[in-house]
């Protein structure tokens, strides 16, 4: 992203690249950092479309917000809701109406917000999340350089415009990532380690260490609002600023723990910080996410599923019976 002024602070080194001159509060914009394509995304919208001559802020995740405007964030002005992404979000408030723009808003949508809604947007949003999921594999600890996103969208945005409005399956990243916007030099957080080993379970793994009769948890690693409308039975709510040594006491003790987002971008980022934690058991699913896990055709509660009751009781008998996802 060349055109604006962009700040990273990594974490406890709280180390910053800045490019660009300081500009007034009104052209100064704030998130965390997140490998979510909704953030990302949003950040190219303003530095592209909204205000080319602002500074993006990226700080660690649970991070105070002032100073800006906050968005893709917990308590920013602009975040995902139940109905809306960030993205969404920015696009109506500053009353963009480009088509291809309103073809991105609705892919992210279906990729990160009603992902398991049958859709044409929502095959679009598979093929989005594949290739940022490829691309963000590529790097330590998933740390993928900020022009580097800024291409990226660049070029989804040249895509849908080629191919009136719609991603279509050949969409890659392959050769951006061969561009210099993508390499590793000093263009992203400070300091990079080797990330813990995170292991991934496929569902059929998961069902049978809990007909096993193995303790598994599950982590819901999105906002309570989220959660609150649907999750898997018997999760656990624990978003990513809130993971310290306290929060993680009770996982300790667990076989296996399984933390989830939607597609499994900010899932992977708390199975992340849990096995630096020490929660040698910290692993992901696959197919990944809720998505994936509704995709099968497994239970979820909450208020656009089954009691907490039924939806235990549907998930035990799932396990033990074992034909709960050739039915899926």
């Amino acid at each position: 992203m060349k055109s604006g002024a962009i700040v990273l602070a990594s974490g406890m080194l709280l180390s910053a690249l800045v490019w660009g001159m300081q500009v007034s509060q009104k052209n100064h914009y704030v998130t965390w950092d997140s490998l979510e394509p909704d953030t990302w995304a949003s950040a190219w919208l303003i530095n592209r479309y909204i205000d080319p001559e602002a500074q993006i802020e990226i700080r660690p995740a649970g991070s105070p917000l002032g100073g800006g405007i906050g968005f893709a964030a917990e308590s920013a002005k602009f975040k995902r809701t139940a109905d809306q992404t960030a993205f969404a979000q920015l696009m109506s408030f500053h009353h963009a109406s480009d088509p291809v723009l309103l073809a991105l808003s609705e892919v992210l949508h279906a990729m990160e917000v009603a992902p398991w809604l049958a859709s044409e947007r929502r095959l679009e949003g598979d093929i989005l999340a594949r290739e940022m999921l490829t691309l963000q594999q590529n790097y330590p600890e998933h740390l993928v350089p900020t022009d580097c996103y800024g291409m990226v969208f660049d070029h989804v945005y040249r895509h849908l415009e080629t191919n009136n409005g719609h991603l279509l399956p050949e969409l890659s990243f392959s050769e951006i990532q061969a561009g210099p916007e993508c390499q590793q030099d000093g263009n992203t957080l400070a300091e990079r380690v080797l990330q813990p080993f995170v292991k991934e379970m496929t569902l059929a793994d998961i069902l049978n260490q809990i007909d096993a009769g193995k303790r598994v948890v599950f982590v819901d690693v999105r906002e309570a609002s989220e959660f609150n409308e649907s999750h898997i039975p018997g999760a656990i709510n624990l978003p990513l600023r809130k993971v310290n040594e306290a929060s993680i006491k009770d996982l300790q003790s667990a076989d296996l723990v399984v933390s989830y987002c939607i597609k499994d971008f900010r899932g992977y980022e708390v199975a992340l910080a849990l096995a630096k934690l020490g929660i040698q058991q910290s692993s992901i699913m696959i197919p990944r996410g809720l998505n994936g896990w509704q995709q099968a055709t497994l239970p979820v509660t909450g208020l656009n599923g089954l009691s907490d009751e039924a939806a235990l009781d549907a998930l035990k008998q799932c396990a033990k019976q074992g034909d709960c996802l050739k039915r899926g």
